[in-house]
């Protein structure tokens, strides 16, 4: 049996995405910031969003631990015209085999992750990859399962699953995921996740189906850049818990393409 770890709390990060952040939560004792970019960024195409955090702490040795993370995704992203995740992943295999247990076709993105727990007067880093598969339908809801893997200084492996939900207005839907909490050692302190990175869509994933016989590689449709940018950028919106009681709402934004552009003529 894979031995789990602190990794099971990366997986959440898959819920976050934008550029800039709006803090919120007076007397939080940690604050989050994020960034997210799509390649390509062209309205109205399929894209692969690339998208992270840090977490970083006021007073105290390492952030307190993450309990969830609600992600809302601007509208017109098209989410339900992606062709990522035509396959279905299946947790025991994920958990005794690793990537290699799920259908290629099941892959929805990939990343890397840091975290941090504190040893008396030290603070010890533990370094993970990510990624994340397609699982069953729950419900009627699409479910992504994550896989966190650490390596060092400790080998590790967790799965955990966020549920994509509907959503309104500024917003096209959100990606809910509980955390649980996971002791560094048994009675030991719970760890916490410091910087996450990862990419949802078809970048560098490589998709096979079958024609006459004979399996063929394509790349599969991403999620779609909104056609029409907001004044001020696309909106991004997570709502974060954390151990010590605390919550935080951040709004953020990625920057119209065209603002971009403009910016990038400006520096020339």
């Amino acid at each position: 049996m894979r031995r789990t770890g602190w990794a099971a709390a990366l997986a959440a990060a898959l819920c976050v995405l934008a550029t800039a952040l709006t803090p919120a939560g007076a007397g939080a004792s940690q604050t989050v910031h994020l960034y997210a970019s799509f390649t390509p960024d062209r309205p109205g195409v399929s894209t692969t969003i690339t998208f992270g955090f840090t977490v970083s702490s006021h007073d105290e040795p390492a952030p307190s631990p993450l309990l969830g993370v609600n992600l809302h995704l601007p509208a017109g992203i098209g989410l339900g015209h992606t062709t990522l995740g035509t396959a279905v992943c299946e947790p025991t295999n994920l958990y005794e085999q690793g990537p290699e247990g799920c259908p290629p076709n099941s892959r929805l993105g990939y990343g890397s992750a840091l975290a941090e727990v504190p040893y008396g007067p030290e603070v010890v880093q533990e370094h993970a990859t990510i990624d994340a598969y397609r699982g069953a339908t729950v419900e009627e809801h699409a479910v992504i399962l994550f896989f966190a893997e650490g390596w060092r200084p400790v080998f590790a492996h967790v799965i955990f699953p966020g549920l994509l939900l509907e959503d309104n207005g500024l917003f096209s839907g959100s990606i809910d995921t509980q955390v649980p909490l996971v002791p560094s050692l048994p009675g030991g302190p719970n760890v916490s996740v410091v910087q996450f990175q990862s990419t949802f869509g078809p970048k560098n994933l490589n998709y096979f189906r079958e024609t006459n016989g004979e399996l063929v590689p394509y790349k599969p449709r991403g999620v779609t850049v909104p056609p029409v940018c907001p004044r001020g950028g696309y909106p991004f919106a997570g709502e974060f818990s954390f151990e010590d009681g605390t919550h935080q709402t951040v709004h953020a934004t990625a920057p119209c393409p065209a603002a971009k552009a403009a910016l990038h003529t400006r520096r020339r």
